[in-house]
This record gives C-alpha cells, sequence and structure tokens, in this order.
C-alpha cells in the first residue's frame, strides 16, 4: 500500500514527573531496557525513512540534556509554551514538511505498525490519529451522581500521533489562540476549525501514555 513519502515529527517533551512520582521531568526516566522515556518514544521517528525532521519540545532549562538523548541531525530541539497547546504552536513554526505527526513523548511504546497505518491514511486524508475502543462502561456524573451512560459502540481513547495537513493544523491553532480556546488534543481543533472529518485509525492499547507511577515499569 502506498504511505506518504515524507513527514515531520513533532514530540512533546516537556512534561512534569508530578503524577509519576518523579522528581525531574520523565521524559530522562529510564525504562526496564535502558532507554529514557523520550529515547523510545523517537525510536519508530528515527528507524523511519519518510521521518525528514524531529522536533522536540521541551522546558528552557532542559534543552541541553534533551538534545543529548536526540543526537540525530533530523533532530531540532525547541522550547515550550507553558501548555501543550501553546508548546505545538511554538513548534509548527519549525515545521518544513507539508504532514505533521503529533505525538506524546510521554508514549514510548509506539510501535512500526501503527505508525505506518498512520501514514497510509494520510495519503488521502488531511486529519487523522490512533485511537483504541473504550472497553469499559462510561459513566457521565455531575455532582456526585450519574447523569447519563453513553453508548460504549460509539466511544473510542484517543492517542498520540495525530497527523495533519500542516497548513491545516497551523490554521487551527491560530484560530484557537484568537478565540481563547482550550484543548486536550490537537484533533480537537481540526475537528472545530479544520473543515474537514477526522479519520480514525485503530490502534493498539499498548501504545498507552506514561500517567502515574505503575506506568513506569511495564513495558
Amino acid at each position: 500500500m502506498n504511505s506518504i513519502p515524507s513527514y515531520s515529527a513533532l514530540v512533546l517533551a516537556a512534561g512534569q514527573g508530578t503524577r509519576t512520582g518523579l522528581a525531574y521531568n520523565k521524559m530522562f526516566y529510564r525504562l526496564p531496557g535502558g532507554k529514557t522515556v523520550l529515547e523510545e518514544a523517537l525510536r519508530p521517528f528515527l528507524a523511519d525513512e519518510a521521518c525528514r525532521q524531529i522536533i522536540i519540545t521541551g522546558q528552557p532549562g532542559e534543552l541541553e540534556d534533551l538534545r543529548r538523548l536526540a543526537p540525530d541531525l533530523r533532530c531540532q530541539v525547541v522550547a515550550g509554551g507553558d501548555t501543550r497547546q501553546e508548546s505545538v504552536r511554538l513548534a509548527l513554526d519549525h515545521v518544513t514538511e507539508p504532514v505533521v505527526f503529533i505525538h506524546d513523548g510521554a508514549r514510548p511504546w509506539l510501535q512500526n505498525r501503527e505508525l505506518e497505518k498512520l501514514k497510509q491514511v494520510m495519503v488521502t486524508e488531511k486529519a487523522a490519529l490512533l485511537a483504541v475502543p473504550v472497553t469499559d462502561t462510561i459513566k457521565e456524573v455531575r455532582q456526585g451522581r450519574i447523569a447519563g451512560t453513553p453508548d460504549r459502540t460509539l466511544l473510542w481513547a484517543a492517542q498520540t500521533p495525530q497527523a495533519f495537513d500542516t497548513a491545516l493544523i497551523r490554521e487551527c491553532h491560530a484560530r484557537a489562540l484568537q478565540e481563547g480556546a482550550q484543548v486536550t488534543d490537537d484533533s480537537m481543533l481540526a475537528e472545530r476549525w479544520g473543515q474537514v472529518s477526522v479519520a480514525v485509525v485503530p490502534s493498539d492499547p499498548a501504545n498507552r501514555k506514561i500517567t502515574v507511577a505503575a506506568d513506569l515499569e511495564v513495558g
């Protein structure tokens, strides 16, 4: 199957270790295999010749430490913002390729097969993301009481990478800044301002995000 010829990867690495119990950025935590979280998050992109550029966002005081973990010539480390949304918007100024994959650095278990599926979908789409069907029954809760139970068959849990036409997602971020809108992932911007239907690519539940201490020890 065909896949996009080239893309930029934007990897967010400015997170704190608060909920994991770490006293430092979880990007520097060494997983059981010996590599740091950031090194593992970069692995599938570094192994892909179609990835022509990797932009890593970090906290201003950690940029040199991040650069040491990403010595490949394709990698560029830039200062992020105060929020995830601001970090993405600032990093998009550095993107050179027509397609950009936005990935959480705290997801170190992305596999090449999921990356390839996303690349294939982006041959014809302007926006797409990896996601998995929700398996738990979800409750809507208001003031400590159940207000509703959504149909589980319609619910998917979003993952990253999320892939976009670069010009489209830049414009969406500009509109969000202009209107003061706050979102929790980039696909929300494309849904609201992109005038496109965001494609969902079935993924692997193992492509999870490190959030709490228990996530650090399981590969």
